[in-house]
């Protein structure tokens, strides 16, 4: 019997010096550090992670707020991984998103004036208020200037309510913009956490060496 397990002990230990590759939840807590740093910095997020949200803003700045930016752009089309020489028209989201320094802009198309006027505010902007007791139609440029049109209109007259108008506009687009570039930020860095990479690693079944240094 004693010679038994001296054996069996030779073998345990042949097998423990012959293990070369270990998975991220049998390391030390000490190597799990240094595969989390790889991890971290080897740039595991080269695919287009802020998708959703891009294509959740842009809907929700379309319904909510009358603004545009969809844009429609022509694409080829791949077939068997090969591209052909058909072009597709497809909608793509024209919003920029920049992690160092993060900021967010928002490339618009066009506005619907009445739905983005209602998203600034009736009754709580002078502006608004003067321009539509005189029943004239306000206009918003994708570059957010304004136009307004009516009958004996006296443009000099109505220039500060105008100015007042899109500086309001300009404020509101912005606020949007950081509103937006703080979803992204938090989500970024959600996306950073020990917790979260851990995950990742051990469900890609990732191998380290055992002082956790990719093999």
């Amino acid at each position: 019997m004693r010679r038994k397990k001296q054996v069996a002990t030779v073998v345990a230990v042949a097998e423990a010096e012959e293990k070369t590759d270990w998975l991220f939840e049998e390391l030390s807590d000490d190597a799990k550090e240094t595969a989390i740093e790889w991890y971290r910095n080897s740039d595991p997020y080269s695919y287009d992670w802020w998708d959703y949200t891009y294509d959740y803003w842009a809907e929700k700045l379309e319904k909510e707020y009358g603004i545009d930016v969809y844009k429609s752009v022509s694409r080829p089309v791949w077939k068997d991984g090969k591209r052909t020489n058909e072009t597709k028209t497809v909608q793509e989201v024209q919003i920029t998103f920049d992690l160092y320094p993060r900021w967010v802009k928002f490339d618009i198309q066009s506005i619907d004036s009445s739905l983005f006027l209602k998203a600034i505010g009736y009754g709580h902007l002078p502006a608004i208020a003067a321009l539509r007791s005189e029943d004239v139609e306000i206009y918003f440029s994708s570059d957010l200037s304004v136009e307004v049109n009516g009958d004996d209109l006296d443009a000099g007259f109505w220039e500060d309510y105008i100015d007042d108008l899109e500086e309001a506009a300009k404020d509101l687009v912005e606020e949007l913009q950081n509103q937006m570039c703080k979803e992204l930020d938090d989500e970024w860095d959600g996306m950073n956490t020990d917790e979260y990479i851990s995950e990742n690693i051990i469900a890609n079944e990732y191998t380290f060496n055992e002082d956790g240094n990719r093999i």
